[in-house]
């Protein structure tokens, strides 16, 4: 029997291909065909469909454990992913694997029956993989895999253990009752995961897609903000942060199912861009001037902002009459405020903590990592 689902019994593998993000010299192309330079985008925009069409079809044909030989996961790592189940959804379905969790980013590990999503779970697969053994989350988002609560209350124990800060702000534990359901509504491929302290379970093209950094928005993303699969503002300004990111940690990323004119039609409010500011900042200040470049290549701020500085600014005085709490600072300092609020609290004193550090004006609020 064939180790692949997609591999029919009497069926033989393809040779693994090189699976590629082009780079396709258009202006000699455009010259060859006599095309003028307006065309080149066009040009790209089908070449890279095209390319990227044929990958996914070749990665459908050939085992797992090939697929991450050829991008030098270990062979002790690579060994232990075993496939779980197909997930149905849209038109095509999809791969569900199992993989242990070799390298935590925690000590401290979770109850039974309780796991993670969003960047926590991606943490654990990067980790766990290989692919970036130091990659810590940028915050936790706390999931509920078994069908009740182990006692009344436990979700909100967990979640305010875990996640103080969502949890104030009213985000609690989410219970996933279905995985169907679940990987049947991520918005970026990237997240079609979610891990327990033991196990990860993630999509093929989600552990394809992390390993090579693209960054893919699903088709439910799409056509659930719009009918014609138009890309929302929201995930506009959350990719290019993600993009901004990839670019910090690996020198290398792609975004794949958004055209460029799309960025550049589409107007993001200064609302969106301040939200993903604020969590590129509280990556590294470098991840925010990353961020900003590309909000000004995408024609989404002024030319003559430089850095994530002066974007702030001009993004305080474009939305003086709106409210948001904007932080403006990395996780550490966090952790160490909170540091010093439990130090007051246990010494007894009487501190409005005024004294803590932080950018007034616009900040932190919570969605969708």
């Amino acid at each position: 029997m064939s180790e692949n689902p997609f591999v029919a019994n009497n069926q033989t593998e393809q040779p693994f291909q090189e699976p590629f993000n082009p780079v396709i010299d258009l202006k000699v192309e455009a010259k060859s065909l006599h095309l003028p330079e307006i065309h080149l985008s066009a040009i790209r925009a089908e070449k890279a469909r095209e390319k990227t069409k044929k990958v996914e079809e070749i990665t459908k044909s050939i085992s797992m454990d090939k697929i991450l030989q050829k991008y030098h996961v270990p062979e002790k790592i690579y060994k232990n992913i075993k496939f779980y189940k197909i997930i149905d959804y849209l038109d095509e379905g999809a791969v569900l694997y199992e993989i242990p969790v070799l390298n935590h980013f925690s000590d401290k590990k979770l109850p039974e029956g309780y796991g993670y999503k969003g960047s926590a779970a991606r943490a654990l697969l990067l980790r766990s993989l290989n692919i970036d053994p130091s990659y810590k989350p940028r915050d936790i988002d706390v999931v509920r895999l078994s069908e009740s609560e182990p006692y009344k209350g436990a979700d909100d124990k967990i979640a305010q253990e875990f996640m103080p800060d969502d949890y104030e702000h009213g985000y609690g534990t989410e219970p996933i009752s279905n995985f169907d359901d679940y990987f049947s509504n991520r918005d970026l491929t990237i997240n079609e995961v979610l891990a327990s302290d033991k196990a990860i379970f993630a999509t093929q093209i989600c552990i394809l897609d992390n390993i090579r950094h693209i960054l893919r928005i699903t088709d439910f993303e799409k056509f659930n903000y719009s009918s014609t699969g138009r890309v929302g503002p929201k995930m506009l300004s959350k990719i290019l942060r993600f993009y901004a990111e990839a670019i910090k940690r690996y020198d290398d990323a792609s975004i794949e199912n958004v055209e460029d004119w799309q960025f550049n039609e589409e107007g993001i409010s200064f609302f969106w861009i301040a939200l993903q500011l604020d969590r590129a900042y509280e990556i590294d200040a470098q991840v925010a001037d990353n961020f900003v470049q590309q909000l000004v290549k995408h024609e989404q701020l002024p030319d003559e902002i430089q850095n994530a500085d002066q974007a702030l600014e001009y993004i305080m005085d474009a939305m003086e009459d709106d409210y948001f709490y904007f932080r403006h600072a990395p996780n550490w300092q966090f952790e160490h405020e909170l540091e010093w609020i439990e130090y007051y609290d246990k010494m007894g004193y009487d501190e409005d903590y005024t004294q803590l550090p932080k950018h007034s004006g616009f900040g932190r609020s919570k969605s969708s990592n």
